[in-house]
């Protein structure tokens, strides 16, 4: 195999942080959802809970559009079209920002907020992680 046809391709180590923040996500989510339902008590804020909700469905969509264009540019960057750049970063920034749509869930779901909604968001994320996939 020659190193031309290797070059396309992310090596192992991408996919094994990309499991690793996987993992991690669902057990800081587990974590959060715990407390909040269970130790910790807030007073909830029904004024704030349309704005996280629709604020993570905005959020997640924003990470959508970045994840694509820095998709684009890492494969045109591959091609040799345009300066030499670092794949690693334009598949780690949408993954750590995957997260985003989960955590404005849970603030959600603390400040008194649906669980279906809140949950909606978690699925968002998943998706997120799932479509920045190496």
């Amino acid at each position: 195999m020659d190193k031309q046809s290797g070059n396309n391709q992310i090596p192992l180590p991408t996919t094994t942080l990309w499991a690793i923040l996987f993992a991690s996500f669902f057990i800081m989510l587990g974590m959060l959802f715990y407390l909040f339902a269970n130790v910790i008590e807030i007073a909830p804020i029904p004024s704030l809970q349309p704005t996280l909700f629709y604020g993570g469905l905005a959020v997640a969509a924003v990470v959508l559009l970045v994840s694509k264009s820095l998709a684009n540019r890492s494969r045109l960057e591959a091609e040799g079209r345009q300066g030499s750049g670092n794949p690693l970063s334009a598949l780690m920034l949408p993954i750590a920002l995957a997260e985003a749509p989960a955590m404005i869930g849970a603030l959600h779901f603390l400040l008194g907020g649906d669980l279906m909604r809140s949950l909606l968001l978690v699925a968002a994320s998943v998706i997120l992680f799932l479509v920045n996939k190496p």
